[in-house]
């Protein structure tokens, strides 16, 4: 099972420079490799829904939210989408709320009961423009990101995780400085569960970011990665959603989080707009955004 958690501080025809192990190609291929999502659904956010074999899918165009069923392919309807609403990260909750990152919509954040689909909670965006993109949830709180202003919105969560009336803002600072186009974009735990990795698009820059918001840039060893977009961690591997460059970049980090190196560049004839990934069973899977001509897919890499 895969969740986007952060514990210790909150409470295929894959081209690659490193291969996966054979046992996790042969798991992978028990699954389908490429699920397709209804049309016009345009997928960005994906997280496993516990032990059973199936995953939460947001579409970017309308704030639906789906739950595909990753062993037999198929695709069925949690929420449907609303006129003037987005849905792009996901995260599930110790208890099960389901947390949405709400994009340019409305409600910059929504949360769900993710066995029913029902709001239970929305909050409304802090700025006249907003672009709240990913999320990250653990044990007592969960922060979300906003690609247009340096903050960070957190939920505090009380015991059996009751909601807050409010959302808090806390400003991003230190070497993460927000620029013209599309800044914080995905964000994930450290491997040691001490702050948050954030990557920002428009540079190809990475961030560590406490929880008071204080940033600084992860040596790479001068390498970027442009148009990173959705965060995976594997241990102490980062995997990185290049929506803009069709790519998935491998990154060896050290356990805080402030150095890692490039370990590969994944690319496949697949990826079209790739946006997120999550884990199950060893497999890895990415959200490819729908673009004209491109119908929105799930797809299966295995465990490059």
């Amino acid at each position: 099972m895969h969740r986007r958690t952060f514990l210790s501080v909150l409470g295929t025809g894959l081209a690659v420079t490193a291969a996966g192990s054979p046992a996790a190609a042969a798991e992978a291929e028990q699954y389908p490799p490429t699920i397709t999502m209804p049309p016009g659904v345009q997928p960005d956010g994906i997280v496993m829904s516990g032990q059973s074999p199936h995953a939460f899918v947001s579409s970017r165009h309308d704030g639906a939210i789906y739950q595909a069923d990753l062993q037999f392919g198929t695709v069925t309807p949690v929420r449907p989408g609303r006129f003037g609403q987005q849905a792009r990260g996901l995260a599930l909750g110790r208890h099960g709320p389901l947390f949405v990152a709400g994009g340019t919509g409305h409600h910059m954040i929504e949360v769900l009961d993710y066995s029913t689909g029902e709001l239970l909670a929305s909050y409304p965006r802090f700025h006249h423009r907003s672009d709240v993109n990913d999320v990250v949830a653990g044990t007592s709180a969960a922060y979300f990101i906003d690609a247009i202003n340096p903050e960070l919105y957190r939920l505090q969560l009380g015991h059996d995780d009751p909601l807050p009336v409010a959302a808090t803002r806390v400003p991003i600072t230190g070497d993460l400085r927000y620029r013209w186009g599309t800044n914080a974009n995905g964000i994930t735990g450290t491997p040691d569960g001490s702050a948050f990795l954030v990557v920002q698009a428009v540079t190809g820059n990475l961030y560590r970011v406490t929880t008071d918001g204080a940033s600084t840039r992860v040596d790479l060893g001068g390498e970027r990665i442009p148009g990173g977009d959705g965060l995976h961690l594997r241990y102490s591997t980062l995997y990185v959603a290049q929506s803009r460059t069709g790519t998935v970049t491998k990154i060896e980090l050290n356990e805080a989080g402030t150095t890692g190196q490039v370990a590969a560049h994944i690319t496949d004839p697949r990826f079209v707009a790739p946006t997120a990934l999550t884990e199950h069973h060893n497999i890895l899977y990415l959200t490819n955004g729908g673009r004209p001509f491109h119908p929105g897919t799930i797809e299966n890499i295995g465990l490059p």
